[in-house]
């Protein structure tokens, strides 16, 4: 017999299935399965009904979670605190409230994780021209920080001891007695350009906008309101038909539609590749689409308007893997519908 492909043998598994395949015919079928396809008829299956085809569910994908369990624990150290949207990305708005100011353009987007575990860390960055230092001072006047300090030789010794209450480093410091004070260096801000196009996924209404008051109109005091700014309209379609495909937008007036398949092991328009993979892996176990991701936007439009979600955050590709399996194997994995 052909091997079977994720689909196939999803279907075959399906608890709606009226003629399911023993355990040994299955383990035979998919032993050529990649970790990859192994997680694809994982998201292919009913996962609220996963409990009750767990046990007889591909006996190699246990084995080798148990394998990778024992090398890489999902409770180790690659296991993070979760910090999604408006400090991961920070282009992205979750509150109740209104915004107030554009958001800046979104960062460099995630990887593809197909085969980030693969991949080398990315080059060091050129240092960068350095960059004016910053004083931390202590005097018995006061203490602070400033980039401030005085040019001795154009001001007077009556100037300089009669200032000591001044904000610069030096009058606080030089020549009072108990005082100390150390430069550090001074890390400029990135500038980020204001972006050409925004995406309200989560609002009154979803769709691409490029001036800011409409995306203010359209979120404001929905509830877990949420959208993103991106480089182009194009780029922000994109995004848009992808997330929308999904099943992850949520508006006042469209019906969801039917939960397709999840992507997070393939490029969208969410996840563009390059040369370097994240910093952060994703494993949503409970949500609209159980999966791994690299990118904290797909993560968040997973967890955001559905109730009891649950997901977490690890260092490696690896120990997310591992982490999802177990999970799996468990019988923890659930799709919740909004």
């Amino acid at each position: 017999m052909a091997p079977l492909t994720p689909l196939a043998i999803a279907q075959l598994l399906s608890p709606h299935n009226p003629n399911p395949l023993p355990p040994e015919v299955l383990e035979r079928l998919t032993i050529h399965l990649s970790f990859a396809e192994l997680q694809t008829v994982v998201q292919l299956l009913s996962l609220g009904d996963l409990a009750r085809v767990t046990a007889p569910l591909i006996p190699r994908l246990i084995s080798a979670a148990q394998d990778s369990m024992r090398h890489t624990s999902p409770d180790n150290d690659d296991e993070v605190d979760c910090t999604l949207p408006n400090l991961d990305l920070a282009s992205l708005h979750l509150n109740d409230e209104d915004p107030g100011s554009p958001p800046p353009l979104s960062p460099e987007l995630p990887t593809t994780p197909a085969k980030a575990c693969n991949r080398s860390a990315p080059s060091t960055p050129p240092h960068p021209r350095a960059a004016p230092p910053v004083y931390h001072f202590t005097s018995p006047a006061r203490s602070g920080s400033t980039p401030d300090w005085p040019a001795f030789s154009s001001i007077s010794l009556s100037h300089f001891t009669d200032n000591a209450f001044r904000l610069d480093a030096g009058s606080a410091t030089q020549g009072v007695p108990g005082s100390s004070v150390r430069a550090t260096a001074k890390t400029p801000k990135a500038h980020k350009p204001p972006a050409a196009a925004y995406v309200v996924f989560i609002g009154h209404e979803i769709g691409v906008f490029t001036q800011w008051p409409q995306v203010q109109k359209l979120t404001h005091g929905y509830r877990s309101a949420f959208q993103a700014g991106f480089p182009s309209v194009a780029v922000a379609e994109k995004a848009l038909a992808y997330t929308r495909a999904q099943g992850w937008t949520s508006d006042s007036s469209v019906p969801k539609p039917p939960l397709p398949l999840p992507s997070s092991y393939e490029p969208n328009a969410l996840n563009s590749p390059s040369s370097a993979g994240p910093l952060q892996w994703y494993v949503v176990s409970r949500g609209v689409h159980p999966g791994i991701y690299s990118s904290g936007l797909e993560c968040h439009l997973n967890v955001a308007t559905v109730k009891s979600s649950l997901y977490k955050c690890y260092t490696s590709c690896a120990a997310a893997e591992a982490a999802f399996t177990e999970q799996f194997v468990q019988g923890q994995l659930r799709t919740i519908s909004v």
